[in-house]
């Protein structure tokens, strides 16, 4: 039986866990300046954590899984070891260990929801369908903008639109996710958005995997500039679901609940022992470009006079100064932060490694067909990142290198 001490020693592993000095992470994985202290604190506290909730699985279809946990830093670590244990044996939920690794390691993703009764579904699929013609303008506004303001690329404008609506209270058919079991779990605890029902006391947080969602919802790896905040805070990527209603209907799937509130008190996010905002409201310059955008949505019949509406209102008093505010004409000054995207994206997404004894500490597995997916959604991207490096030694980093030989090549399709 978990007690209220095990809940709080469990918390305060995780604040440990997160805080000590790490010497090297890659996606899930970490070593430790303090290995050995790491190692003691999974055995002693952790790994029965996990336990616990490993107990309490149980098999609801064709690779569909749920589970109970009794705390959110049960529903974490639980999360993260399943996380671990797919990105290095490439094997599904439940699937036993296999004695020789068969093939390339899997990524998940996690989404949290406050009330685990409610349905997994878009936000926009949530309105009646003349809000969500509103919603679809509003969001089509915000293209013209950043196409006006910022780059007039298609893809660059349509993805900071995209990502921007859903981050900011437009509903879209993206639906969020997140590579840390730790920002779904925080989102699962706290009241954004919609208020549960008073009778309605347990979380919950889905974990889907890129291959899950093959041939179903879309898993969406978006690369938008950094004054998209909140992306690069979650570590936030998305499914598509307007194929399906709105809906995530992946073939595989795992579902972990667990009470909102314990005795551990509030769930918080710790990164490199930095509390993390995971929610940051809105400041005064986005709230006022979203309100605009909202506005031409409510204005417009349709998509052409959306498009006609933002360009005689382009550099008018009636037109948001967010593009002032945040530069965005000046796209070189993003350009430094906008590549760090890739150092969690990628491990995220389309490569994976293995400890391995010797010089180096992984052996990197890189996906082809995820780094192709990466590349077409991003594609004005990587072309300027390809033909930026295109006389570099990138010897030094050869996963770096590979991905975008990978890249160049997929462009060339």
């Amino acid at each position: 039986m978990v007690t209220q001490q095990d809940i709080i020693d469990l918390k305060q592993a995780y604040t440990l866990w997160q805080s000590l000095d790490v010497v090297f992470e890659y996606g899930p994985l970490r070593s430790y300046d303090e290995q050995a202290a790491v190692q003691q604190l999974w055995n002693d506290i952790i790994a029965p954590a996990v336990k616990v909730v490993e107990e309490n699985s149980r098999k609801t279809g064709p690779g569909a899984h749920v589970t109970e946990a009794p705390s959110p830093w049960h529903a974490y670590f639980y999360l993260r070891a399943q996380q671990q244990y797919v990105y290095r044996s490439g094997q599904p939920f439940g699937s036993p260990v296999p004695n020789q690794k068969q093939q390339a390691g899997e990524h998940l993703f996690f989404r949290g929801q406050r009330c685990a009764s409610w349905e997994l579904i878009s936000s926009l699929r949530r309105k009646d369908s003349s809000t969500q013609e509103v919603e679809q303008r509003a969001a089509a506004a915000l293209t013209e903008y950043f196409r006006n303001h910022f780059v007039a690329d298609d893809d660059i404008a349509r993805n900071t639109a995209r990502c921007f609506a859903q981050h900011y209270g437009i509903a879209t058919d993206l639906t969020d996710i997140s590579c840390d079991s730790d920002i779904a779990v925080w989102f699962a605890t706290h009241p954004v958005g919609e208020t549960c029902p008073s009778s309605e006391r347990e979380a919950i947080v889905q974990s889907v995997s890129w291959a899950g969602q093959a041939g179903a919802a879309e898993t969406l790896f978006l690369l938008p500039p950094p004054f998209v905040r909140n992306v690069y805070e979650q570590r936030g990527l998305f499914i598509d679901t307007s194929s399906t209603n709105g809906r995530l209907k992946g073939n595989l799937s795992l579902e972990v609940r667990f009470p909102r509130e314990t005795a551990g008190g509030e769930f918080q996010v710790l990164r490199r022992g930095r509390l993390i905002e995971v929610w940051p409201g809105p400041d005064a310059a986005e709230r006022q470009l979203i309100s605009w955008a909202r506005t031409v949505g409510a204005a417009c019949p349709n998509a052409e006079a959306v498009r006609d509406m933002v360009k005689s209102q382009e550099f008018t008093s009636e037109s948001p100064t967010f593009w002032i505010e945040r530069a965005l004409d000046d796209p070189d000054k993003h350009i430094i932060a906008w590549l760090s995207i890739l150092d969690w994206v990628l491990p995220a997404t389309c490569v994976t490694a293995l400890p391995v004894d010797g010089p180096e500490p992984m052996r990197y597995e890189i996906l082809d067909s995820k780094v192709q997916a990466l590349v077409r959604a991003n594609r004005t991207f990587f072309k300027a990142f390809v033909g930026a490096v295109e006389d570099s030694n990138l010897d030094d980093v050869p996963v770096l290198k590979q991905v975008l030989l990978l890249a160049s090549d997929e462009l060339g399709r």
